[in-house]
C-alpha cells in the first residue's frame, strides 16, 4: 500500500514537470467568441481529461461557443479564483432543480479551457461523485457547484496540489485579459510571515504548531476579513485546517487530524475586520491537533478559507465580505528542538 501511493505522488509530480501552466502566444485558437475571457469545453465531448495529457492544448478544437464568458461575469477575484455572475448559475449546469446543482455524470472527467484574448491558457476538468482518478489540473466538484457548496452566483475551481507546483490558475495573460475587460479584482493575499515571530512547534502528546498569517488587502474595495483574533477559535479551526508540514525526506506529510472545531449555528457578522484597500494586518494562531512531529526539515503551507455567504450578506456600505480560498507561501523550515516530550517519545 505505501509503495502504491508513493508511485501515484511519483506520477504526479512527473505530470507536473511536464505540463505547463503558462499560455502559449503562438497558435491562437479562433474561437467564435471574441472576447477577452472565455471558458470553453472541447468540440469532442466524449473526450476526458485524461485523454489530453500529452496533448499541445493550443491546437486542441474547441465547442462552437463559450460555456462561460465576460459578459456572464460581475468579477473575477483573482486571489480566489471565485467567479462572481451577474445572475445564478442554474444555467450553467443542465441538471438543475429547487436550489439544487447536480453535474450530469457525462460531465465526469469532462475537460475546460480557460481562453484569454483567443489564446488557450490551461486545462480543468470536473469532479463528480463518479470520478475516481486525480488528475494535476484546477478542477471544478460538484460539491462546491451543489447547495452545500459556493453561493448561487459563484463558480470557482480548485487547485489541491499543494507543495509540488504553482498554481496554474494564477496565469498573467489570463490576468491581463481580465484587467483589459474590467472584471479584475486583486482580491487578497495571505501568507505566512516569519518576520517578527517564527514558526514554533511544541511536541506533546497532540502537536501544537504556532505560525502568524499576514493578510493583505490587494482589491480596489475595502474587503472584510473572517479575523482569526475575534472569531471563536473551534469556528475559526471548522473552516481552517491550518498549515501542512511535509517532512523533505521521508515525504510523509503532517496535518492538524486531532484539533477541536466546532459548526456554528449562525452567521456573525461581528468575526469580521474591515481591511482597507492596500492595507494589511497580521495574527498569530496557535493551533493544536497534529501528531508528534519529529525533528527534521519540513515545507510548510497552510490555507485560508471563510464562511461562503449569499450576496444578500457579502454586500455592505462599508466593504464587500471576501469570500474564498487561498493557498499561503511555502517556507523551508527545520525543527530541532528536543524537549523532554520528544526525548519520553523516541525511549
Amino acid at each position: 500500500m505505501k509503495n502504491m501511493t508513493q508511485n501515484k505522488v511519483l506520477l504526479l509530480v512527473f505530470l507536473l514537470l511536464i505540463l505547463s501552466s503558462g499560455c502559449e502566444k503562438e497558435n491562437p485558437i479562433v474561437p467564435v467568441y471574441d472576447g477577452e475571457f472565455a471558458i470553453y469545453f472541447l468540440k469532442d465531448s466524449t473526450l476526458k481529461i485524461k485523454d489530453i495529457l500529452d496533448k499541445d492544448i493550443s491546437r486542441l478544437e474547441l465547442a462552437e461557443a463559450p460555456w462561460l464568458t465576460a459578459n456572464d461575469i460581475e468579477f473575477y477575484d483573482f486571489s480566489s479564483h471565485c467567479i462572481y455572475l451577474k445572475k445564478d448559475k442554474s444555467y450553467l449546469f443542465p441538471n438543475y432543480y429547487e436550489g439544487y446543482y447536480q453535474l450530469p455524470k457525462s460531465w465526469t472527467d469532462r475537460p475546460w479551457i480557460v481562453v484569454a484574448n483567443n489564446v488557450a491558457c490551461y486545462q480543468g476538468y470536473f469532479v463528480t461523485d463518479a470520478s475516481i482518478d486525480v488528475f494535476p489540473f484546477p478542477e471544478i466538484s460538484a460539491l462546491e457547484v451543489g447547495t452545500w457548496g459556493y453561493p448561487k452566483d459563484i463558480i470557482t475551481s480548485e487547485w489541491i496540489f499543494w507543495f509540488f507546483h504553482s498554481d496554474p490558475r494564477d496565469n498573467e495573460l489570463v490576468k491581463e485579459a481580465l484587467i483589459q475587460s474590467g472584471l479584475y479584482h486583486g482580491g487578497i493575499e495571505v501568507t505566512l510571515d516569519t518576520t517578527n515571530s517564527p514558526i514554533k512547534v511544541f511536541n506533546d502528546d497532540t502537536t501544537t504548531v504556532e505560525y502568524t498569517l499576514r493578510f493583505k488587502n490587494n482589491d480596489q474595495d475595502d474587503l472584510y476579513i473572517f479575523d482569526p483574533a475575534i472569531v471563536d477559535k473551534e469556528i475559526f479551526h471548522y473552516h481552517n485546517n491550518g498549515p501542512n508540514l511535509l517532512n523533505v525526506n521521508t515525504g510523509k506529510s503532517y496535518s492538524s487530524q486531532y484539533m477541536k472545531t466546532r459548526k456554528p449555528d449562525l452567521w456573525d457578522n461581528n468575526w469580521y475586520t474591515l481591511l482597507k484597500s492596500g492595507e494589511s494586518f497580521t495574527r498569530t494562531i496557535r493551533l493544536k491537533g497534529y501528531p508528534f512531529i519529529p525533528p527534521g526539515t519540513y515545507l510548510i503551507q497552510s490555507g485560508y478559507s471563510v464562511p461562503r455567504l449569499e450576496k444578500n450578506i457579502r454586500e455592505n456600505q462599508q466593504g464587500r465580505y471576501w469570500l474564498g480560498q487561498v493557498l499561503t507561501n511555502t517556507l523551508r523550515i527545520t525543527i530541532t528542538n528536543l524537549d523532554k516530550d520528544i526525548k519520553r517519545k523516541s525511549n
